[in-house]
C-alpha cells in the first residue's frame, strides 16, 4: 500500500477533488484530531477496541517501524469469537480433521498442513461499525492456518493438535477505500460526519509528507497481525 504518492492537488477522492474538499486546508493536528476522532466515534461500544485503535493511530502517526506488524492481544482474542472468524476456522479445522482421518486410516501418517482455500474473515456487519473492529480491520487481506503441533495416539486412535491462525490486513487507505465509504460504508453509520475522518486520513498518509513540505511528518501504512491458536482432536 502506498503512501506519499499524490502530487496532484486535483487529485478525486470519491466526488471531490483535494482542493474542493473541505478537510484539505486543513493543519496536520487537525487532520489528526479528525482520523483520532473518527476511530473514537467507530469503537464506541467496545471501550477496549477504542484503546487498540487509538493506539493502531498513534502508530500511523509515528511512523514508528511500519516494517514491524502490529499486535495486540485483545485485538486477538476479540476476534477469536467474532462469527466471521469462527466460521473460517471451522471450515480449515473441518478440512484438516478430514484429511489427517484419512491419512491415518490409509498410511498411519499424519497430513502435516492444509491449503487454505477459503475466504478470509470480514468484520463488517452493523455492530462492527460500532464496536471497533471495522475500523481496525474491516476486510482481513491474507490469512493463513498451521498446525504447530499434532499428537497421534495409535493405542485407542485418537489424535490432538494445535492450529495457529494469522490474519494480516493494511492499515491504510487507498483510493478505493475511500471512494467505498463515500457511498457506502461510512453512508451506513448511525453517526454524523464520519466520511471527514477517513477524508483526513487519506490525506495525511498519501498528501501530507516531508517531500511536499518539511513541516510535516511521515504516514506510512503496516501490517496488523492476528493470531489465534485453536486446540483440536478427533479419533480414525
Amino acid at each position: 500500500m502506498g503512501y506519499c504518492d499524490v502530487t496532484n492537488d486535483n487529485t478525486t477522492i470519491g466526488y471531490l477533488s483535494l482542493d474542493q474538499d473541505e478537510v484539505y486546508n486543513k493543519t496536520e493536528w487537525e487532520l489528526k484530531s479528525r482520523m483520532l476522532s473518527l476511530v473514537t466515534v467507530t469503537s464506541k461500544l467496545d471501550i477496549f477496541m477504542e484503546s487498540v485503535n487509538a493506539d493502531l493511530v498513534r502508530k500511523f502517526y509515528n511512523s514508528d517501524h511500519p516494517e514491524i506488524n502490529y499486535r495486540n492481544a485483545y485485538l486477538d482474542w476479540r476476534i477469536s469469537f467474532h462469527s466471521s472468524f469462527e466460521k473460517y476456522r471451522d471450515l480449515i479445522l473441518k478440512k484438516l480433521k478430514d484429511g489427517i482421518q484419512n491419512n491415518l486410516a490409509a498410511s498411519n501418517t499424519p497430513l502435516a498442513n492444509v491449503d487454505n482455500e477459503y475466504t478470509p474473515p470480514v468484520f463488517g456487519d452493523e455492530t462492527d461499525k460500532l464496536n471497533g473492529l471495522g475500523i481496525a480491520i474491516h476486510a482481513v487481506w491474507s490469512a493463513k492456518g498451521e498446525v504447530t503441533s499434532l499428537k497421534v495416539c495409535s493405542s485407542n486412535r485418537t489424535y490432538c493438535g494445535n492450529i495457529k491462525f494469522s490474519l494480516f490486513d493494511d492499515y491504510g487507505l487507498d483510493k478505493q477505500d475511500v471512494i467505498t465509504n463515500n457511498s457506502g460504508w461510512t453512508a451506513t453509520l448511525p453517526i454524523f460526519g464520519t466520511k471527514k475522518g477517513f477524508h483526513a486520513w487519506y490525506i495525511l498518509q498519501h498528501f501530507k509528507c516531508p517531500s511536499r513540505n518539511a513541516s510535516y511528518s511521515w504516514h506510512k501504512p503496516f501490517i496488523t497481525e492476528v493470531v489465534i491458536n485453536v486446540p483440536f482432536s478427533g479419533s480414525y
